[in-house]
């Protein structure tokens, strides 16, 4: 079955990132082996396309063990609760932990229980509409509707430097997993934004604080809200 993923990649100017659309073979099936057929095939057609072999798979399921360390799942990051405690979990954890909805959330426990799991919890399926997230306490935007996820996942990369310059070796990024007509916030995509913003040398001015970032973020995002 043929299937089609955005490859993303830094550009020099605003928004400093882009993408490609890539076709390949997808082979459906809960499998490990199936995805990984699937990424072979992605990569393979990646590289023909993009003339380029510095593309970098970011999921469990890469085939680089430096992609599956920078899965939102295994990235780690600390953040300060509201007695200033520091709290260490992984990206993807505190992204689903701090969602809340009509009817319940945030469900902290999402990032705080290795038990439960971040994507699959009941309640993030059976709490009403979707209204925002809200992280210890703190409220963050819906929009531009990307930056909360971009928020966290770049403060992973500046909190973990020897990852960060992993990355900065590579000019491309995929992930299986993301399929733009389901989600709209991706590891890849936030990758190559911080290969963009690094090899442009404003990542540190940009990133000095949230509310810096999140200037930035609007004036060089369009502001599509997740409503």
């Amino acid at each position: 079955m043929q299937a089609i993923r955005p490859i993303f990649y830094a550009i020099d100017k605003s928004p400093f990132v882009k993408s490609v659309d890539i076709k390949f073979e997808f082979f459906s099936g809960f499998a490990l082996s199936q995805k990984i057929k699937s990424i072979d095939s992605l990569l393979s057609n990646a590289r023909a396309e993009l003339k380029s072999e510095k593309i970098l798979e970011i999921s469990k399921a890469s085939p680089n063990p430096l992609g599956k360390a920078l899965s939102a799942f295994n990235l780690k990051l600390r953040l300060k609760d509201e007695e200033q405690n520091l709290i260490e979990a992984s990206v993807e954890r505190f992204f689903q932990g701090s969602k809340f909805f009509e009817r319940g959330g945030p469900f902290e426990e999402i990032i705080f229980s290795a038990k439960v799991h971040p994507k699959k919890y009941p309640p993030l399926k059976n709490s009403g509409n979707f209204c925002g997230f809200e992280l210890f306490g703190e409220r963050f935007s819906t929009e531009p509707k990307t930056y909360f996820y971009d928020f966290l996942y770049l403060s992973a990369l500046k909190q973990n430097p020897n990852l960060a310059d992993e990355v900065l070796r590579y000019d491309y990024f995929s992930d299986i997993e993301f399929n733009p007509k389901k989600s709209f916030s991706a590891q890849s995509r936030a990758a190559a934004l911080f290969v963009g913003l690094s090899r442009n040398g404003i990542f540190k001015e940009i990133f000095a604080d949230k509310d810096t970032f999140f200037d930035f973020y609007c004036k060089n995002f369009k502001r599509e809200s997740l409503f």
